[in-house]
């Protein structure tokens, strides 16, 4: 026998996908007031995407990269459209776990900063 949240949780998923694939096919926007659950007092969206659970790394990261873009392009002379197509969050959790040393030499080898011969 299954579990009640489970059993709760499996019928809550398929409503949930019910409900996106029937506005989906109806044509209806996805604005923001649609994608807040009739419990939800209040939501967290960034870059039209819903952060749904804890949302301290995922502000970090976006306001990080803001930083980072406007540095690349100011300071190193990239041009915004090359910022955009470098995929940083695979390059995120790729050093996720490295030490920082690793971490700080990968950053010197890609950049115009590495003095190494």
């Amino acid at each position: 026998m299954e579990s009640p949240y489970l059993v709760g949780k499996l019928k809550c998923d398929s409503l949930v996908k019910a409900a996106v694939s029937s506005a989906i096919r109806e044509g209806i926007p996805m604005t923001k007031a649609r994608l807040m659950l009739p419990s939800e007092s209040a939501a967290v969206f960034y870059n039209k995407s819903k952060l749904r659970s804890e949302c301290g790394d995922d502000i970090r990261y976006q306001v990080e990269r803001v930083n980072a873009r406007q540095f690349f392009v100011t300071q190193l002379g990239w041009l915004g459209a090359a910022f955009d197509q470098v995929n940083w969050k695979a390059r995120d959790q790729a050093l996720k776990g490295k030490p920082d040393m690793f971490q700080t030499w990968l950053a010197e080898q890609t950049s115009t900063f590495c003095a190494t011969v």
